[in-house]
Protein backbone atom coordinates (compact mmCIF):
# COMPACT_ATOMS: atom_id res chain seq x y z
CA UNK A 1 0.00 0.00 0.00
CA UNK A 2 2.95 2.23 0.86
CA UNK A 3 4.42 2.14 -2.51
CA UNK A 4 1.22 2.84 -4.42
CA UNK A 5 0.23 5.26 -2.58
CA UNK A 6 3.68 7.13 -3.33
CA UNK A 7 3.46 6.08 -6.69
CA UNK A 8 -0.38 7.82 -7.07
CA UNK A 9 1.22 10.90 -5.45
CA UNK A 10 3.34 11.23 -8.58
CA UNK A 11 0.27 12.46 -10.32
CA UNK A 12 -0.72 15.10 -7.77
CA UNK A 13 2.01 16.18 -6.88
CA UNK A 14 5.75 16.20 -7.01
CA UNK A 15 7.94 13.27 -7.03
CA UNK A 16 10.15 14.50 -4.05
CA UNK A 17 6.70 15.85 -2.23
CA UNK A 18 5.18 12.26 -2.70
CA UNK A 19 8.00 10.39 -1.29
CA UNK A 20 8.87 12.95 1.54
CA UNK A 21 5.41 12.66 2.60
CA UNK A 22 5.15 9.63 2.66
CA UNK A 23 8.51 8.55 4.84
CA UNK A 24 7.28 9.73 7.59
CA UNK A 25 6.37 6.57 9.35
CA UNK A 26 9.29 7.10 12.13
CA UNK A 27 8.32 10.56 12.80
CA UNK A 28 4.76 9.04 14.06
CA UNK A 29 6.10 6.57 15.45
CA UNK A 30 8.57 9.15 17.72
CA UNK A 31 5.58 11.10 18.30
CA UNK A 32 3.88 7.74 19.70
CA UNK A 33 6.94 7.51 22.18
CA UNK A 34 6.97 10.75 23.13
CA UNK A 35 3.09 10.82 24.38
CA UNK A 36 3.44 7.51 26.31
CA UNK A 37 6.75 9.58 27.77
CA UNK A 38 9.48 6.98 26.55
CA UNK A 39 11.56 9.07 24.31
CA UNK A 40 14.61 10.12 24.07
CA UNK A 41 15.80 13.71 24.63
CA UNK A 42 16.86 14.94 21.41
CA UNK A 43 13.78 13.19 19.85
CA UNK A 44 11.81 16.34 20.48
CA UNK A 45 14.37 18.63 18.29
CA UNK A 46 14.24 16.23 15.26
CA UNK A 47 10.24 16.70 16.03
CA UNK A 48 10.19 20.13 15.25
CA UNK A 49 12.68 19.54 12.60
CA UNK A 50 10.13 17.71 10.77
CA UNK A 51 7.40 19.63 11.37
CA UNK A 52 8.96 22.48 9.90
CA UNK A 53 10.18 20.59 6.56
CA UNK A 54 6.13 19.25 6.04
CA UNK A 55 5.57 22.91 6.48
CA UNK A 56 8.31 23.96 4.14
CA UNK A 57 6.87 21.28 1.25
CA UNK A 58 3.16 22.42 1.98
CA UNK A 59 4.44 26.20 0.91
CA UNK A 60 6.39 24.88 -1.65
CA UNK A 61 2.97 23.25 -3.02
CA UNK A 62 1.38 26.84 -2.80
CA UNK A 63 3.90 28.28 -4.53
CA UNK A 64 4.68 26.37 -7.11
CA UNK A 65 3.44 27.83 -10.55
CA UNK A 66 3.23 26.27 -14.01
CA UNK A 67 4.85 29.55 -15.34
CA UNK A 68 7.76 28.79 -13.61
CA UNK A 69 8.44 25.62 -15.88
CA UNK A 70 10.34 25.97 -18.84
CA UNK A 71 9.96 23.43 -22.42
CA UNK A 72 12.78 21.35 -21.22
CA UNK A 73 10.72 20.21 -18.11
CA UNK A 74 7.27 19.31 -20.28
CA UNK A 75 9.47 16.62 -22.31
CA UNK A 76 10.13 14.23 -18.57
CA UNK A 77 7.70 11.95 -17.96
CA UNK A 78 5.88 13.01 -14.86
CA UNK A 79 4.07 16.32 -16.22
CA UNK A 80 0.72 15.32 -14.58
CA UNK A 81 1.27 17.68 -11.48
CA UNK A 82 2.79 20.65 -13.52
CA UNK A 83 -1.06 21.96 -14.42
CA UNK A 84 -2.41 21.47 -11.23
CA UNK A 85 -4.02 23.89 -8.94
CA UNK A 86 -2.33 24.95 -5.66
CA UNK A 87 -4.89 23.19 -3.56
CA UNK A 88 -5.20 19.75 -5.71
CA UNK A 89 -1.58 19.32 -4.78
CA UNK A 90 -1.49 20.94 -1.06
CA UNK A 91 -4.89 18.40 -0.59
CA UNK A 92 -2.40 15.26 -1.76
CA UNK A 93 0.67 16.13 0.46
CA UNK A 94 -2.01 16.19 3.22
CA UNK A 95 -3.85 12.91 2.73
CA UNK A 96 -0.08 11.21 2.00
CA UNK A 97 0.69 12.75 5.68
CA UNK A 98 -2.62 11.27 6.77
CA UNK A 99 -2.27 7.79 4.79
CA UNK A 100 1.02 7.06 6.43
CA UNK A 101 0.06 8.59 9.65
CA UNK A 102 -2.51 5.15 9.74
CA UNK A 103 0.54 2.94 8.34
CA UNK A 104 2.82 3.55 11.06
CA UNK A 105 0.34 2.02 13.43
Amino acid sequence: MWFTMILSGFEWTSVSHSIVMGSLSNFFLSLGRSWRKSSHDLESGGQILVIGGVMLVIYDSIQFGSDQISEYDYQVNNIFYLNRKWWERVTFDLVNLMLFRVHSR
